[in-house]
């Protein structure tokens, strides 16, 4: 497949294109030509990295998964967003309380204390 086909397939730049094979994550063959052809290894490959793209892992990430077979860098990333879930949890309890003093429903020193046991 050439690289206009990869773009088009996978929505993916020309220069993100290039990035990945700078960085050694596919390597597609050269024809006689100078055309790039990719090949079913290099789509597999691409289509990992767009899925760890769209779970916001960095390029370096990536790179340490796909190139180092980095399993660890996955799972911390689930409890990076175990964190973030439960921080937002938190201030969704906090927006209640909130919510109970402006309406007049809570004292707000109760409703600071309440926070505080958070």
């Amino acid at each position: 497949m050439r690289i206009k086909e990869v773009m088009n397939k996978y929505k993916v730049t020309r220069k993100a294109l290039l990035l990945y094979e700078e960085r050694g994550l596919i390597q597609p063959d050269r024809e006689l030509s100078g055309y790039r052809d990719y090949r079913l290894v290099d789509i597999e490959v691409l289509k990992k990295i767009i899925l760890l793209r769209k779970m916001e892992f960095s390029l370096d990430e990536i790179e340490n998964i796909i190139i180092y077979n980095n399993k660890e860098l996955i799972l911390n990333k689930k409890n990076e967003y175990e964190k973030e879930a439960h921080f937002i949890e938190t201030k969704k309890l906090y927006l209640d309380y909130i919510h109970d003093v402006i309406i007049g429903e809570y004292e707000i020193d109760e409703a600071i204390d309440a926070i505080d046991d958070i």
